[in-house]
């Protein structure tokens, strides 16, 4: 099926996905491919060994199965899935890499993977707000719900690390 046949053709099929299903669908899962590019390259800069562990904790966990989920029920309602990346290459890759400390340190990091997945979760919660197919709103639904538990073991990293860039009113003592 093609993406232009759900944008303009008002079908009476109800197995059918509408448009913003597919929009949220497909961005979430882009978002989430380009994220292993992003989380490579931050992983190959750190130094701090936990903030090691947890980057590629997420990576091997939760994005590749979260895509994987969008892909199988894109394909499941007659939707061609392009192939994935091959994203371990990434983390397998043994070539020096190095950006000075002085452009991104761990902190940086850090703070740059929480606002990645705040903008994530803002993404997420427009494509739940479009869908209309139960499915659809699953799925987006689980990622959501892990990319947020994710999003709050990052503040409490930070806060263990001592890397906080909020402003001290409104942290909590």
């Amino acid at each position: 099926m093609e993406v232009l046949e759900v944008l303009y053709q008002a079908s009476k099929n109800r197995g059918i996905l509408h448009m913003g299903d597919v929009i949220g669908l497909t961005d979430v899962c882009r978002n989430k491919i380009i994220g292993l590019s992003l989380i490579a390259i931050f992983y190959r800069q750190a130094y701090d060994t936990d903030l090691k562990l947890i980057l590629k904790a997420g990576v091997e966990k939760t994005i590749p199965s979260q895509i994987n989920k969008i892909q199988k029920l894109l394909a499941k309602k007659g939707f061609d899935v392009p192939s994935e990346q091959n994203w371990k290459r990434k983390y397998d890759e043994t070539s020096p890499f190095v950006i000075p400390r002085s452009v991104i340190d761990d902190q940086e990091i850090g703070m740059s993977v929480r606002e990645a997945s705040r903008l994530t979760l803002t993404l997420e919660a427009e494509a739940i707000r479009n869908a209309t197919d139960k499915d659809v709103r699953n799925v987006i639904g689980g990622i959501m719900e892990d990319d947020n538990n994710g999003y709050d073991l990052w503040i409490k990293f930070q806060k263990l690390k001592g890397w906080t860039d909020f402003p001290p009113n409104i942290l909590i003592h």
